[in-house]
């Protein structure tokens, strides 16, 4: 429609899962802990809220694959073992919208706060709710599996933080300055609408 195409690299992949069974999902349920892994450092370069105020520049992060390659593998481990019910990558519009769709995935409201990795990733509020970028990943578990998990990721090397809990009616998260509140109806609402949209 006389607009660029951005330039983004696709990657398909298929490959074998050893028991469907123990698949995972992305439906959050009430009491679960909330946790986010991976060397993910978000940054508003690139990033759907940056197109959405007319902001795209020249510019991207950069990627640390190895530090990469270990976190798809512990979490992919960590869904094998049945160790998390959840697991979602964090993509278009950040980690906001990650834990939105999960959210509204399985009906289910969450509390999370942000400020450890605003601490560990010298990120604004704002960039650590909406800032994109490769490596993150949201899990979702009993919260006894999810602070085994925090002891595991010392010794693979890979970063994990318990950043909340599901229940409730509402999606609330907080990083430093920035805080976000909005209902899981409404926000069912406005998901759900994107299809009519586009009709």
């Amino acid at each position: 429609e006389g607009c660029p195409i951005y330039p983004t690299t696709v990657v398909g992949l298929v490959g074998e899962l050893p028991d469907p069974a123990r698949a995972g999902g992305l439906a959050l349920r009430a009491g679960d802990v909330i946790a986010l892994a991976g060397p993910f450092a978000p940054s508003l370069a690139g990033s759907e809220l940056a197109k959405q105020r007319g902001e795209l520049g020249a510019g991207l992060p950069g990627v640390d694959v190895g530090a990469h390659a270990a976190a798809a593998a512990f979490v992919r481990g960590a869904v094998r073992e049945a160790r998390v019910s959840a697991a979602h990558d964090v993509s278009d519009g950040g980690l906001a919208c990650a834990l939105a769709e999960m959210a509204i995935a399985g009906g289910m409201g969450a509390g999370c706060d942000l400020d450890a990795v605003v601490e560990a990733r010298g990120a604004s509020g704002e960039t650590a709710l909406f800032g994109e970028g490769p490596g993150g990943y949201l899990l979702a578990g009993p919260r006894e599996e999810l602070e085994r998990l925090t002891a595991d990721t010392e010794a693979q090397g890979v970063d994990l933080w318990l950043i909340g809990e599901a229940g409730g009616e509402e999606i609330e998260l907080s990083a430093a300055e920035a805080e976000v509140s909005v209902s899981l109806g409404d926000a069912t609402a406005a998901w759900t609408s994107l299809a009519a949209r586009f009709e």
